[in-house]
């Protein structure tokens, strides 16, 4: 539970706990990775998700990349730098490290955020398009107390 004029309290899987999202100034809202992850990428238009790559380095990214992109100083930056997750301390290693988890534990198989992404081989995620896709995941991890 989190205490500032009150308790919140919310259930989580040990990972989602250790990437909340807390604004402190106002406590309004707390977001989990997940939960953030869906609101920011709800706003992406499907016709600039890419797979395969982070990024074209000019409109589109995968999953991870807008997500490492929307984090950063520079939203505007399309540059591989700017939206791959193995280049910084980044926001998307935690995205991926959590949808790890929880496909893990739902599905009991391996796969992430990126696979997801970029196939329709993930049990359960096989719609048409890569950001189809990767909002059906975010759905349902926040469904399930991600």
């Amino acid at each position: 539970y989190v205490g500032v004029g009150g308790e919140y309290t919310f259930k989580v899987s040990l990972i989602a706990y250790s990437y909340i999202t807390l604004n402190l100034s106002k406590m309004t809202k707390i977001e989990t990775v997940p939960q953030e992850a869906l609101r920011l990428l709800s706003e992406i238009p499907e016709k600039e998700f890419i797979v395969n790559e982070f990024t074209n380095g000019e409109n589109k990214c995968c999953a991870i990349g807008h997500y490492e992109r929307l984090k950063s100083e520079n939203p505007d930056d399309y540059s591989l730098n700017n939206c791959a997750d193995i280049y910084t301390q980044s926001h998307g290693r935690k995205l991926r490290d959590i949808t790890g988890e929880y496909i893990r534990q739902k599905y009991d198989i391996h796969g992430t955020i990126a696979f997801v992404n970029n196939s329709d081989d993930v049990n359960g995620y096989n719609q048409k398009t890569a950001k189809a896709r990767v909002i059906a995941l975010l759905k349902d991890m926040v469904k399930d107390g991600y």
